[in-house]
């Protein structure tokens, strides 16, 4: 599974000053996908203003760009590498021409099928080359082994050979083209009237590494050789003391028939050689002798007479001819094999294969019948009319395009009879089928589906998968249908949250699969709160004044007014303290309204729900008494809880309520001095925490400013309306963000206090 880390983005005042150095929520790993599990996709979801755009345009190692960024890519095996140049981006229909490109980033051929079945017929037909390559090296050759020393002699076909031989490799890694590039390179030479069958035979068996005697002759070093006029009598001596071991219970000579005495004579024999050997030199003690010992009577060479003859005269010349002629057929040898492969590849059809193949490339293209079929479905079929493609020679072939006749490359965008989403699928389908076969490992899509209606999304969706099949994909967006229908169609990837906010959690925050289902689909939240939820909670009392926000957002979706109503008293301020049972308005949301809904066949999932029994009333001021002593020991979850995001994000909410509603307690009596906020709540409608602070605050600039810029006091969660920023108060504000500002507001409240 490969995986990014960011360690770097600078640019301007666009990424705050975490991204500096990124030292947390700086990975992003791909969902494992494709053969092998070699590619994958992940998702990150920018919201508007994040910064995506400037981040995508950054990526692209084909665009210059602004500031710095600093990213490590590591591949399934954990290599890891700078990503500066593995990045294609895709960017969002803003940026993105209608269509650019040659035939060297993409084929569109109308034969598309006669070359995928010729490209079939070239591995199958390769396998065959191998296997009769692969038996000739063995019973030909001897070569049955990748270290066979011959192999080493074969230059540029070495590693395709070894490969070939090696049976633990698959014949479709060898690079095919490449192989009969550099077959065609060479040529049959002739080597019938040089060749002498039987020393030919004689390398063929002796020229490998379990037999070291060619290789020992071709590194005697001439200059070491001593002459020595007794060295034949060695062998002589030798032999006469095997021909007296042989005959040792003779009396007589077998030549002569005169008396001898073997034991003595085989003594002196053995005495006369080891005098003789005594005053040989270390040379040919250490190399000499292994190479006369090795030797045969099956030296077509007369390796070991000319070694002998050599130091006997001292005439090394005998020895340099050797050597030069076993080179001499050493070489004969590789123009044997090579004359070999040739002849096996020139009678297989891969030659003839790659040619047709480079014709019907070259040959100018038309998209129609079976030919590129994400292409065909999704421009052809779903805008409608006749799509076709030609290079055009005259013009560097650049492609040409054409749709019902009529060229669109070219032409201004305004005086085409497409709609300004035609023009953008075209081009984006075009991206897609350009990404599969760029260099770059790497494929960033900027928000592909922007201004898209239902039925191209999902074709474009479908491309995504298809192409993560083939590319690691990073798909950029602030599109939640995107993420929605991406996760309808089966897709498999890993979510992350891009965020970028002054004292923010900032990175890219990864969502968990727990947790992945719940930030897409509302009723999985909701499944949640009433089935499994009990489980993760430690403090129902602080839960449930967490989820005043969303149970108010919730009632109000369904149309439950009563339960909106009363949560509206703990929402803010009142002048009077209500009570509210949180547990009942809880159950009556997520527990009894399912358990009126569900039909019989929902008996066994209604026995598992999670009813909260405990009685749990609170006002406003119970929710402020939260927060007095601070807000360290607030804990909802249990420590290893498996929703992290939702936990944090319940803590930062419960805070947040706390703190706004603390802020009316104080500001609200001082702006009841406006007529326009009397005469608002005389007329029963809602006020705005800004008005609020501005009415009471009208004379106190400074503090003004403050409370009108604290985010736990604006967070839109408190609010909540059913969408992705479910999560947003977890990643707005860091935990030592939120205590200082905390500590800030509840000095100030003090401060105003003190002061009335």
């Amino acid at each position: 599974m490969g995986k990014i880390e960011v360690k770097k983005i600078i640019n301007e005042n666009i990424f705050f000053d975490d991204f500096k150095s990124l030292e947390s929520n700086n990975i992003i790993e791909f969902f494992p996908k494709g053969k092998n599990n070699t590619n994958g996709l992940a998702l990150v979801y920018a919201p508007n203003g994040s910064g995506k755009t400037t981040l995508s345009k950054m990526l692209d190692s084909n665009t210059k760009s602004n500031g710095e960024i600093e990213i490590n890519y590591y591949n399934k095996e954990g290599v890891s590498s700078k990503l500066d140049s593995r990045v294609k981006v895709i960017f969002d229909q803003n940026f993105r021409n209608i269509i650019e490109g040659d035939t060297s980033e993409f084929i569109i051929s109308q034969d598309i099928v006669k070359i995928t079945q010729l490209e079939k017929e070239i591995i199958s037909n390769f396998i065959k080359v191998a296997d009769e390559v692969k038996g000739t090296l063995r019973d030909k050759y001897k070569i049955s082994t990748v270290t066979n020393l011959k192999l080493e002699k074969l230059g540029a076909l070495t590693k395709d050979l070894k490969d070939i031989i090696n049976n633990k490799k698959n014949h479709d890694q060898i690079g095919i083209k490449n192989f009969i590039n550099e077959i065609d390179k060479l040529s049959v030479n002739d080597i019938s009237k040089e060749l002498q069958i039987d020393k030919f035979n004689f390398i063929l068996e002796n020229y490998n590494k379990k037999n070291e005697l060619i290789d020992l002759v071709l590194n005697i070093n001439l200059d070491k050789i001593v002459k020595n006029t007794g060295i034949k009598e060695i062998e002589e001596k030798e032999l006469a003391v095997n021909i007296l071991n042989k005959y040792e219970h003779k009396e007589e000579c077998i030549v002569c028939d005169n008396k001898i005495n073997t034991i003595e004579l085989k003594e002196l024999k053995l005495k006369q050689c080891e005098l003789i050997k005594n005053k040989l030199d270390k040379y040919y003690k250490d190399k000499i002798d292994k190479i006369v010992k090795k030797c045969n009577e099956n030296d077509s060479f007369r390796i070991k007479e000319v070694i002998l003859d050599a130091i006997e005269s001292g005439n090394v010349n005998g020895i340099k001819k050797l050597q030069e002629e076993i080179l001499i057929y050493i070489s004969l040898v590789k123009v044997s094999i090579i004359n070999d492969i040739i002849e096996i590849v020139n009678k297989s059809s891969i030659k003839s294969n790659i040619l047709q193949i480079e014709e019907l490339v070259a040959k100018q293209p038309t998209i129609e019948g079976e030919d590129i079929i994400f292409l065909e479905e999704i421009i052809s079929n779903n805008l409608d009319k006749k799509l076709n493609i030609r290079i055009d020679p005259q013009n560097n072939k650049k492609i040409k395009l054409t749709l019902d006749g009529e060229e669109i490359i070219g032409v201004e965008r305004g005086k085409l009879k497409l709609s300004n989403g035609e023009q953008n699928f075209i081009s984006l389908a075009f991206e897609f089928m350009r990404a599969r076969n760029v260099e770059e490992d790497i494929i960033v899509i900027d928000d592909p589906i922007s201004s898209f209606d239902s039925i191209y999304k999902n074709k474009i969706i479908y491309c995504i998968n298809s192409l993560s099949e083939d590319k690691e994909c990073l798909i950029l967006t602030h599109n939640i249908d995107l993420i929605k229908l991406m996760e309808a169609q089966g897709g498999k990837f890993n979510l992350y949250i891009f965020n970028n906010k002054e004292d923010g959690d900032n990175g890219f925050i990864p969502i968990y699969s727990d947790e992945k289902d719940i930030i897409l689909k509302l009723n999985k939240l909701n499944d949640l709160f009433r089935f499994n939820i009990q489980e993760e909670v430690i403090d129902n009392r602080l839960f449930l004044i967490a989820m005043i926000p969303y149970m108010r957002g919730y009632a109000n979706i369904i149309g439950n007014i009563k339960c909106y109503k009363e949560l509206c008293n703990v929402m803010h301020w009142q002048r009077e303290r209500v009570k509210v049972n949180l547990s009942k308005i809880y159950n009556e949301l997520f527990i009894n309204l399912y358990n009126v809904m569900s039909n019989d066949n929902g008996k066994d999932k209604i026995n598992k729900l999670c009813c909260i029994e405990e009685e749990v009333s609170v006002d406003f001021e119970d929710i402020i008494t939260v927060i007095k002593e601070g807000i360290e020991d607030i804990k909802i979850f249990k420590e290893n809880t498996k929703y992290k995001l939702l936990n944090k994000t319940l803590r930062h909410t419960l805070i947040y309520l706390a703190l706004r509603i603390n802020v009316e307690r104080v500001l609200m009596p001082l702006s009841l001095k406006s007529k326009c906020i009397r005469k608002k709540l005389e007329n029963g409608k809602s006020i705005l925490l800004g008005e609020i602070i501005r009415e009471a605050l009208k004379d106190e600039k400074q503090m003004k400013v403050f409370f009108m810029s604290r985010k736990t006091l604006v967070n839109d969660f408190n609010h909540f309306e059913g969408n992705m920023d479910i999560f947003q108060p977890a990643i707005d504000i860091k935990d030592k963000a939120l205590k200082k500002e905390y500590v800030d507001i509840m000095g100030k409240i003090s401060r105003i206090e003190e002061a009335k």
